[in-house]
Formats: C-alpha cells, structure tokens, sequence
C-alpha cells in the first residue's frame, strides 16, 4: 500500500494537483506532500497524487473485438478443454476468479492470485513479476504454460483453422483467414481492452462531485494521501506506480528477483491498480489477504516479515477508525464496467445428426421459407422466433461442414470453412440486430443473407429448382 523502491515508475502527477491533496493531508496528523530527502535542492520531483480516470477512445477493430470475445471464453484454449481465459477472469468476480491463488492443468493449484484485466493497458507490464511487457503478450502467457492451461499453441492454431466461424472471423479481423499465436494473443488483447471501469465515486469527487464520498471515505481518502502515505505507490488515475516492492508479505516466493535478479527487488511484487479493488478479494500476490481490512492491518503492523522489506514499510499506527475510513475509501474506487455476457462458441461437429447433406439443406431450406415471411411481418413477440429459427440455420450450418468435410477433398477444406463461416458469422450478425428489435437493419440485412445463403445452397448442388423457389 506504500513503498519506494526501483521499480517505481518515472510518471508524476501535476503540481496543481498535488497541491489540492497536499491542502487535504494537512488536515489529518503525519500528513504531507513533504519534499523528499534523497531529492536535491534544486530538482524535485512532482507529489505523488490521485487523478480521476477519464478513459481515452480507442480506435476498435470492431473484428478483431468481436473474435478476442470468442476465443476469451473458448476453452479450446487450455490443453484438457476445461479452462478459459474466463475461468480465472470471470466477469462475475471483478475479472477474477475469487480464489486465494489461481487453478490451473487438472485443478492444480498455482502459486499466484490472479489479477483483474480490467483497464488492461494501465496494468502494464503484467504478471506479478512483470514479465510481460504488453497485454498481447499476457493473453498468450497462460495458455502455453504447462502450469496453466497447457495448450500447445501450434495445436491451438491448426484446431481453430478447422472451425469454419473462426477462419471467417480472422479473416474479418486481419484481412486474411491466417490463424497464428501473435494474432490469437491480439484479438484477445483487442477484446480486453474494451473492459474499462470508470466514473467511480472518486473520479465524480475529483471531477468536482463533494458528495460523490461518504464522510467515511473522504477521511479514508486523506488518510490515503497522508498519515497512511498509501499514496506513494498507489498514484495517479489507476492507483499504481507500475513498480515492485517488497511489502513484508511471508513466503518464499522471490518475485520480481526471477525476472530482473537485483538484491532490492528479491521478494518484490507488482503495484496492484486499486480500481475495483473491492470486487477482487482475496489480495496480496498469494491471496494471502482475506479482506480489504486485512490489508489495512498488514500495512498498518509494518508488515509480516523484515526480510529485505521496503524502506517505506513501518508501523502506521492506525486506529480501528482510521483502517475502516480506509477500506471505505478503496471501496469508492469501484467504477461501472459493461456487462459482459457469455457467447456462443463456435463448434467443430463430430457427429452430425443429418444422415445426408440432401437431408439437411431441405431442413435448411424450409427454415429459411418460414424466415422469409417472419422477416416481413415481425413484430411483437415474433422476435423470439426469429431468433431460434436463427439459432437453427447457425447449428445447420455447423452441421453441413462437418458432413461436407467427410466427402470433400483436403484441398478443398478452407474454401468451404470459409464459405460456410462467412454464412455463419452472417446469421450471428443478423441475430444481434434481432436482439435490438431493429426491424429495418434486420429486413436490410436479411436480403443480403438470404444471397449469402442462395450462393451456398448452389456451392453444394441443392439447386433453385430442388428447394421449389
């Protein structure tokens, strides 16, 4: 919660800004933006202070988003087929998975908690140790560790390549239907970042908003700033200074040390961003740390182990009053994250339920005679129907690969993936816009699928005069 060591990073916040909570911590005892003793007197650097998070637009490969969702909860992605990303990333827990240290192969338990990947690019580098550098990079981690989800990522590339929804999608998403690792941690990445956490209590606070906090948690915000000094490392618009620091935590783990072998960092861990920090319990690299309370304590009694512990680490001298203002404050860092819902996986048929291709594409055929009259008069509770009968010609269509690959030649085989999950991502796309209830997109589009799918019909010699049109 406070400490100083090397790898702190070099962003500092505004003077104007330090200045504001400077006035705030003069109000409680120990308070203070003090001038710091190693700094000389001629160059000083800038207090270190809270900033309200205002999240920056990005420019969305709306493709790439919509496959990184995919592939996020695709638990093709772990060796057994038991594990996701979401697995220890549940939207349910903060992007957690609530547990003291993550599950991996076969339930195995690992040695670190898993941290929340929300605001994804402001927890840079990633990992406990930080030997990550970019989300890219991290999405990637997990799935070849042999700890974790042990899934080769060649066998991952050529199991994806075999889905006829996913070689259309990274076709969408890249320009070509190319499936590689790089291109499995980037859409991943490109999904991720669109989980951001904003407009907290204490962004409306500092945005102006006095009574964005409760009496409680704006006494716990001075103590941030000051007596506690929790500041030092939990600064700026997350609440991180993206360094290591070794904070008293007992075990034998030495952390950043593995990765950069430094005296000052063995036993050092990551600066934890603070956003949210209620919705991700237990805390403490090896979740070691129940409640929020319970870090407040350990910080509080100067740590539990003085081996090569951070200088900044001493007793704080709290009272009880004093740590609840505190947990009360970390609790106003909660913001509004969209809500994520579990999507529909592609699926690779093993054993179709149609005898025959003839024998699907009549089931197909009179699915879409029915869409086209619902299409033309919907309304009402008529959305639900279109949207099973969309569900169907989506699980056809999976069926009809799987059934066309048995007599189709090797060389043939991505032509038709592509066909048919040019087909498929079509009807998903045009079950979103069900969803809303946008007669006029749904009828648009529509049109354009039901070409799609005249095409497709010829491609497998079902011809206009078999189907009666």
């Amino acid at each position: 919660m406070k400490s100083r060591s090397a790898g702190r990073s070099a962003g500092r916040c505004p003077w104007r800004v330090g200045a504001f909570f400077c006035l705030l911590g003069s109000l409680v005892a120990g308070a203070g933006c003090k001038r710091p003793a190693e700094a000389s007197a001629n160059v000083l650097p800038a207090p270190k202070t809270l900033e309200s998070f205002k999240p920056t637009p990005l420019e969305q490969n709306f493709e790439q988003v919509a496959l990184g969702r995919l592939l996020f909860f695709d638990q093709r992605l772990s060796g057994d087929g038991t594990m996701s990303c979401a697995t220890c990333h549940d939207p349910a827990k903060g992007f957690t998975d609530g547990l003291k240290t993550a599950r991996g192969k076969g339930g195995k338990t690992l040695a670190r908690n898993s941290p929340s990947v929300i605001n994804i690019d402001a927890r840079a580098p990633f990992f406990w140790d930080g030997r990550a550098a970019t989300a890219e990079e991290q999405a990637l981690g997990p799935i070849g560790s042999p700890d974790e989800m042990a899934k080769d990522v060649g066998e991952l590339v050529s199991e994806l390549g075999d889905v006829p929804e996913y070689v259309a999608r990274f076709k969408r998403a890249f320009g070509d239907p190319k499936i590689s690792g790089d291109r499995i941690g980037a859409a991943i990445a490109s999904f991720e970042r669109t989980l951001v956490s904003a407009d907290a209590p204490i962004d409306r606070f500092l945005g102006g908003d006095t009574a964005a906090l409760s009496p409680e948690a704006a006494w716990g915000m001075r103590l941030f700033v000051g007596k506690a000094e929790c500041v030092k490392c939990h600064d700026g618009p997350h609440t991180t200074d993206a360094g290591f620091h070794n904070v008293g935590v007992v075990g034998e783990d030495v952390g950043r040390y593995k990765i950069l072998p430094i005296p000052v960092l063995k036993g050092a861990f990551k600066t934890p961003s603070l956003r949210d920090v209620e919705l991700t319990a237990p805390y403490f690299h090896d979740g070691s740390a129940l409640t929020l309370k319970d870090v407040v304590a350990h910080y509080n009694r100067g740590g539990d182990t003085k081996d090569n512990l951070d200088q900044d680490i001493k007793p704080l001298h709290l009272t009880d009053a004093e740590q609840e203002a505190l947990v009360a404050f970390m609790k106003a860092l909660t913001g509004n994250v969209s809500r994520i819902e579990v999507p529909r996986i592609p699926r690779l048929v093993a054993k179709p339920r149609f005898r025959s291709t003839k024998e699907l594409m009549k089931s197909t055929d009179g699915m879409l005679q029915q869409l086209d009259q619902m299409i033309a008069s919907v309304e009402g509770g008529r959305w639900t129907e279109v949207r099973t009968s969309l569900g169907t010609l989506i699980g056809n269509s999976e069926e009809l690969a799987a059934l066309r690959l048995k007599a189709t030649p090797a060389a043939r085989h991505e032509q038709l993936n592509e066909l048919l999950g040019e087909l498929i991502v079509d009807f998903e796309e045009l079950d979103s816009q069900a969803a809303r209830h946008d007669r006029a997109k749904v009828a648009a589009m529509y049109e354009q699928v039901r070409t799609r799918c005249e095409s497709c019909h010829d491609v497998f010699r079902w011809t206009n005069k078999q189907r009666g049109r």
